[in-house]
């Protein structure tokens, strides 16, 4: 998606296990994307910046921590609902405490995907707990600042705006009750301006990308693409039937395996 007079475009991938964010910076010829660093607490007092944010929630306890040691300021502020990897690493001493996998609870279909049921049969009081769509929005908000940071950091931009227009992924086999979840989970995070793709999708744009000079000669009209996408949640399936029309490429997906 590319939006007119905009200095990027932004790509997120908001997975099951880790999430990630790229930029494509439009005044340069080549378009390559960026993947964007990701600051993120690794240890109390310990700040470690990687290309990937663990999809991790840690609900700490009144006074676990100092809030100095496990904020990052300008990104994300919050000493009760710790996020990344040190929220996983620690969290895996007490699973009551712990969020993760929430992107999956968006297609379930039990009603409660704003409710606060996570973490999942937990003993925590409700007031603490968290919903499917409100653990996605606090991942999408955390890139969404981690985004700003990084424009702010490369000269590009110190525009809020910049980074309220994303595509987002989400898997193909989401039915529209969990898109629809999605969106909100977007909107609330200020991604005022969100698209969703489906990963398969995604993927196959990726390798067209790579090969745009030279595809006629790996595909051809009639031909029918399977994209599998191992996720560490999620296996997603996606059948692809390559057509053509006015001499231009054009796909079809005609075939989703089931969540």
């Amino acid at each position: 998606m590319t939006v007119p007079n905009a200095p990027i475009d932004v790509g997120i991938d908001l997975g099951t296990s880790n999430c990630a964010a790229a930029i494509i910076r439009n005044d340069t010829a080549s378009r390559e994307p960026e993947v964007v660093d990701i600051a993120q607490i690794e240890a109390p007092g310990q700040i470690r910046s990687l290309n990937l944010l663990p999809s991790a929630i840690y609900i700490s306890r009144p006074s676990e921590f100092d809030k100095d040691d496990v904020v990052v300021a300008g990104i994300y502020e919050d000493a009760e609902t710790l996020v990344g990897s040190f929220a996983l690493q620690h969290g895996s001493l007490n699973a009551q405490r712990l969020i993760t996998s929430a992107k999956s609870w968006l297609c379930h279909v039990s009603g409660q995907r704003q409710e606060p049921i996570l973490p999942w049969e937990s003993d925590l009081p409700k007031e603490q707990k968290r919903s499917p769509v409100d653990a996605s929005r606090i991942f999408l908000q955390y890139l969404q600042h981690s985004l700003l940071a990084y424009l702010r950091d490369q000269a590009l931009s110190q525009d809020e705006a910049a980074v309220q227009r994303a595509v987002i992924t989400v898997p193909a086999s989401f039915d529209e009750g969990a898109r629809q979840l999605s969106m909100i989970a977007a909107r609330q995070a200020g991604f005022d301006q969100a698209t969703l793709l489906e990963e398969p999708l995604a993927a196959f744009y990726a390798w067209l990308a790579e090969h745009e000079h030279d595809w006629q000669e790996h595909l051809e009209v009639g031909d029918s693409v399977l994209v599998c996408d191992i996720g560490g949640g999620t296996c997603d399936f996606s059948l692809i039937v390559v057509g053509e029309q006015d001499k231009e490429l054009q796909l079809e997906r005609i075939g989703v395996g089931p969540h």
